[in-house]
């Protein structure tokens, strides 16, 4: 019921504006914040909005889950211009997840922000990616696994960084400022600044080389 309507309200524009602006105002008195000129899908869900707070000129996609089941006052918290694909889901128990500003997070991905997640300025993280910051204990072999309870790592992904389609992330990683992740990678350890790291599990492979421009002859004259 609730995708048919969705599509229902999606042929009539007036309607679907008139709709997203009601929405809007109900976002804006229950999120813990809502910047300006900020594009909320009307089958976005949130959960917990209190705990919830975006900056101006963000995007959340259709079908996007925030969900900020935390102890802490700030389950959720993104920055200026994020973009945040469809089917992607942010569930924020016990920890929180940061996205900095202008972070771009491509579709049908999952965060775990149990143990705290940051994403830094600018990060690029393609579609179907995985970011956990929760294991299970499996140390001993007379009790369940179920039953031996989880244990807690933040990962952090550094300004700049771009993370491949279908990577997964495993707790308490730190991937540098300006490091590539290659698609279908999984990473374990932490990769340096600026280097590419592919594979299962991931590797560094070479250090970007870069290029920086170099002044013109008139701007050297001056």
């Amino acid at each position: 019921m609730r995708w048919k309507m969705g599509a229902f309200i999606k042929e009539f524009p007036k309607f679907d504006s008139a709709l997203r602006k009601i929405k809007t105002g109900l976002h804006r008195r229950r999120l813990g914040a809502l910047g300006a000129d900020t594009f909320i899908d009307i089958d976005t869900v949130i959960k917990v909005p209190e705990k919830i707070f975006i900056g101006s000129e963000c995007f959340l996609a259709e079908k996007v889950i925030l969900e900020a089941r935390t102890e802490k006052d700030r389950g959720i918290v993104l920055g200026d211009r994020v973009v945040i694909r469809e089917n992607t889901i942010l569930t924020a128990t016990r920890g929180t997840i940061v996205l900095d500003d202008n972070a771009w997070v491509g579709p049908n991905c999952l965060f775990y922000g149990n143990g705290g997640l940051v994403i830094g300025k600018k990060v690029l993280i393609a579609g179907h990616t995985v970011i956990a910051t929760i294991n299970h204990n499996f140390d001993r072999l007379d009790v369940p696994i179920y039953d031996q309870g989880t244990t807690f790592e933040p990962v952090t992904i550094c300004d700049g960084a771009w993370v491949g389609l279908n990577t997964s992330i495993m707790p308490g990683v730190t991937i540098g400022e300006g490091a590539v992740v290659g698609a279908g990678s999984v990473v374990t350890k932490n990769i340096p600044p600026y280097c590419i790291a592919v594979g299962n599990p991931a590797r560094v492979v070479k250090k970007r080389e870069g290029k920086t421009e170099r002044p013109s002859l008139r701007v050297m004259e001056e």
